[in-house]
């Protein structure tokens, strides 16, 4: 053998034995095949051979093993995986310089200060939990592509029964977004039935606002799925699922999108429009939740989240078009949502509240329901078959309902006021801690280690439960 031939020999085999076993990581049979190639180019095999079997392997010998070692190759080499194309491109829109925002979680649940403007284009917020503002990739996880049933001209609006909590999954053809996630207790259940769908990509989730009933599951969706575009509010809160909500984005190097009223967004053969919140500086966080107005073919649908009868009004007001066939009724129909003058500008033909069964609350309001029914429009609720499932065709929408098992229900948000209004119905009635005034522990509202109603005290911030003289109880270790 020629010194120059045995040189390429030995270069050549060394690149396949090393190719090989690296390819066992991924694709034993594949990387295997490959070492055996390396291992015929190698130079010593002609003596072995030789001194075995009495003959020395000509190079057309050792080519035509080559040959039937590649055509193996092709064989057992499992095919690269092109990302799916969906049927419409999603839009995208130009991005302003990140806006740097404070993510210290102990900060206060708003900052009127920074928040006091909004900005006309859409403008990428950069969270990570912790005292620094750390730079986050725009790198998107790279997973399986959407595999979903085939629901080709169809749109479907799952609205899932997560108890007193809010948890809407959009499909239509090969995209999906979700909408809240439910509370901490239903992750489990909400990424299963977006599993039952098929569905293995997410092209959007939003969190409408940083309440635990609406985004407690969304860090264990945002873990379990290939994610796209997340889109929250640009409000805070020191709580610890909202912390893990931001450690899961920044895990999978994804950026928050503050919503921009006005923004639309293409979902497949479908498109939404961001309506709310239109201001700062809310004194009720439930008013800084993500309204959306989705819009398939000739059938719309307004999905309002917790929104307060003031954001319902800045709606109106910015002369946005509200109409739409079927509202997802705004605060699991408590009272401090759907005004007289919202619920006629949108006139829905259909209304979804979703609510708990025999909740604290007592939500649904009775005078919501009495509205939306002298309105003629036909209500459904899913404390009471459970998951309501709404198909759109393009021009009608079929209402089918999904019985589900009651879920545990969201303990109760509201704080001791004077008599003469209902603990229920107290106004602001947001709070982040449960204080037990015998024990002088404090706990997270999803504890299972609460104090009697009566041994109560409600703090909006942990730093006002431990200046009252409160510890952190040691099993929510709030």
């Amino acid at each position: 053998m020629k010194k120059g031939t045995q040189i390429a020999a030995w270069i050549f085999s060394v690149l396949f034995l090393l190719t090989g076993f690296i390819g066992l990581f991924n694709d034993p049979a594949a990387g295997l095949v490959i070492i055996l190639m390396g291992v015929v180019l190698l130079p010593p095999l002609t003596g072995v051979v030789g001194q075995r079997f009495g003959f020395n392997p000509k190079w057309w010998m050792k080519g035509l093993v080559m040959l039937a070692l590649f055509i193996v190759f092709g064989m057992v080499a499992k095919p690269v995986e092109k990302p799916a194309e969906k049927s419409n491109t999603i839009a995208q829109t130009k991005h302003t310089q990140a806006t740097t925002v404070p993510t210290n979680i102990a900060n206060k649940v708003t900052n009127k200060n920074s928040d006091s403007q909004l900005n006309n284009k859409e403008t990428s917020v950069e969270f990570k939990a912790g005292n620094k503002i750390e730079e986050i990739s725009d790198q998107q996880n790279q997973e399986q592509p959407t595999e979903t049933k085939d629901v080709s001209g169809l749109l479907t609006v799952h609205f899932i029964d997560v108890g007193q909590a809010d948890s809407i999954l959009i499909n239509t053809g090969s995209v999906a977004m979700l909408i809240d996630a439910g509370n901490n207790a239903d992750a489990g259940s909400v990424v299963n039935y977006i599993k039952e769908q098929g569905i293995k990509t997410l092209d959007y989730i939003i969190g409408t606002h940083p309440h635990e009933d609406h985004i407690g599951g969304m860090d264990v969706v945002v873990n379990s799925f290939g994610i796209g575009k997340v889109i929250l509010p640009k409000v805070q809160s020191n709580t610890k699922t909202f912390e893990d909500l931001l450690k899961a984005i920044s895990n999978k190097g994804l950026k928050i999108t503050s919503p921009v009223p006005g923004t639309k967004y293409s979902l497949g053969e479908a498109e939404f429009t961001i309506l709310a919140p239109n201001g700062s500086g809310y004194e009720d966080v439930n008013d800084y939740s993500v309204v959306v107005k989705l819009q398939f073919e000739n059938t719309s649908f307004l999905l309002t989240g917790d929104a307060g009868v003031q954001s319902e009004g800045e709606m109106i007001s910015k002369g946005f078009d509200l109409k739409a066939d079927l509202l997802k009724v705004g605060h699991h129909g408590s009272r401090y949502s759907t005004s007289t003058d919202f619920l006629k500008a949108v006139s829905p033909q259909f209304a979804v509240i979703s609510v708990g069964k025999d909740n604290s609350y007592g939500h649904p309001a009775e005078e919501t329901i009495k509205k939306i029914l002298d309105a003629g429009i036909r209500l459904y609720r899913t404390d009471e078959p459970g998951t309501i499932i709404a198909t759109s065709d393009g021009d009608t929408i079929k209402i089918d309902k999904k019985a589900s098992p009651v879920k545990a229900q969201a303990p109760p948000q509201t704080v001791t006021v004077d008599k003469g209004e209902s603990k229920q119905e107290a106004k602001s009635p947001e709070y982040s801690y449960i204080g037990n005034k015998n024990s002088k522990k404090f706990h997270l509202p999803t504890c299972g280690s609460l104090p009697a109603e009566q041994n109560r005290v409600y703090f909006k911030t942990r730093e006002e439960a431990v200046s009252g003289g409160y510890v952190t109880c040691k099993i929510c270790k709030p």
